[in-house]
């Protein structure tokens, strides 16, 4: 049920940051290639492991102003690998039953649609007379609402074969509220002063 073998990842990253001010954020870039090789798949010939994304760029900024936090996150990856069916047939055997057969593509030999995301976030802190905090806030996730592919699905029933890309999440708008206790902190236990 398992399979033993070598794995092997060779890279750079690139990381830019920008730590003081009300400005804060950075960009970091990736350029990555991870193999794999197993005796017993593909003839023992190295792949392209399912973590092999070449390219990865990432920027993101927050901004604080007064009560007001306001952040902004976009990601771009290169399509990661996977493998697929690339023709099917029948034959007829003596007997007269029909036996299915499928070609697949070299292991991990073909590529997904690029990865593109932009994120934006604000929210807001209203401090009372009591001793609570609220935080008040609004994400929208994936902005562009752009269909970005996780995985594709092989119908071998059909003919021909029926090619589904499954999307991950489009456009989600969300609202969070957050409750904190300002008590004195030596009142808590364990807390240092």
């Amino acid at each position: 049920f398992f399979l033993v073998g070598l794995g092997r990842a060779r890279g750079a990253e690139f990381l830019l940051l920008k730590m003081r001010g009300a400005l804060t954020g950075g960009a970091s870039y990736t350029l990555m290639r991870a193999t794999a090789r197993f005796d017993e798949v593909d003839n023992g010939r190295r792949f392209p492991s399912a973590l092999d994304q070449r390219h990865e760029l990432k920027g993101f900024a927050a901004f604080q102003a007064g009560a007001w936090d306001f952040s902004a996150v976009a990601l771009y990856g290169s399509g990661r690998p996977y493998t697929a069916p690339v023709s099917q047939y029948q034959l007829r055997l003596l007997d007269g039953t029909t036996q299915n057969y499928i070609n697949v593509s070299d292991k991990n030999s073909l590529r997904l649609p690029s990865y593109q995301r932009v994120d934006l976030a604000a929210s807001r802190t209203f401090s009372g007379g009591g001793a609570f905090d609220w935080r008040v806030g609004v994400s929208l996730y994936n902005l562009l609402n752009r269909r970005n592919v996780a995985f594709r699905k092989f119908d071998l029933s059909t003919d021909p074969m029926t090619i589904t890309d499954v999307a991950q999440r489009g456009f989600t708008p969300s609202g969070d509220v957050k409750l904190s206790w300002r008590g004195e902190r030596d009142r808590l236990p364990g807390v240092d002063r």
